[in-house]
């Protein structure tokens, strides 16, 4: 960790991780989760980038890289949100006093904000796709007899490469429950269609309800929780 961040900021004036310096600087900005959750929320996004900027590489471990991928998702899903709302609403607008069935100017008006938010959709998915994976990587060893050496855990863990299959084995071993290892498919499953198949990208279709997306924090949250003992969104849930 450098001697100084952000300037003038002396390590001396908060904790030395992530958590600790976003809550430097919300205790600086005088900012309140509960009454000011949208500031918050934004200041957090916008710590956790400031952090990683002037940091030191070496000196950031994997749960703080973890949590700050986290927060990234959260923000592109809101940030998708309103990309979506504002697309939709614009082209209602233009559809003005033209004679066409509300349903139908609708319909209209969604496919297109699908269309706008496509990529930040796959960028999405597709991140939450590498958090989860890393995330049951280090909930294997749970299921492990205590009296299995190092050296074997680490082969075990390597032979479970397939994503769903570890997701299958830690719902059986009962890691995780089976709502856990359906959203883990689910995250599997839309990426994978985002990725291979450009149509998707511009109609969505894999998702029939946009507000999946609103699931997916709370799925990640979970799993970070399992893996580190705290929840990835502290701040915004206390």
């Amino acid at each position: 960790m450098s001697d100084k961040k952000g300037g003038d900021i002396s390590r001396e004036e908060y904790s030395s991780d992530v958590h600790g310096y976003i809550q430097y600087r919300l205790d600086r900005e005088d900012l309140d989760p509960h009454t000011d959750p949208i500031p918050v929320s934004n200041l957090i996004e916008k710590a956790a980038s400031d952090y990683i900027v002037i940091t030191n590489s070496n000196d950031i471990e994997d749960y703080e890289y973890h949590y700050i991928t986290a927060v990234r998702i959260a923000k592109m899903i809101s940030a998708g949100e309103d990309m979506f709302h504002k697309q939709a609403n614009e082209l209602l607008s233009e559809f003005g006093d033209t004679p066409i069935a509300e349903e139908t100017a609708r319909s209209v008006a969604e496919k297109s904000a699908r269309y706008v938010i496509g990529n930040n959709v796959t960028l999405v998915y597709s991140m939450a796709y590498e958090f989860v994976h890393d995330m049951m990587e280090r909930l294997l060893p749970e299921i492990l007899n205590d009296d299995v050496n190092d050296g074997t855990e680490d082969v075990f863990v390597s032979q479970i490469g397939s994503y769903s299959g570890r997701a299958d084995l830690l719902a059986k071993a009962g890691v995780i429950n089976e709502d856990t290892r359906e959203g883990v498919r689910h995250i599997r499953e839309v990426r994978r269609a985002l990725v291979h198949d450009v149509e998707e990208r511009f109609t969505l279709s894999i998702l029939d309800d946009l507000n999946e997306l609103d699931e997916l924090p709370g799925l990640l949250n979970e799993l970070y929780k399992k893996v580190y003992d705290q929840p990835a969104y502290r701040y915004l849930d206390e």
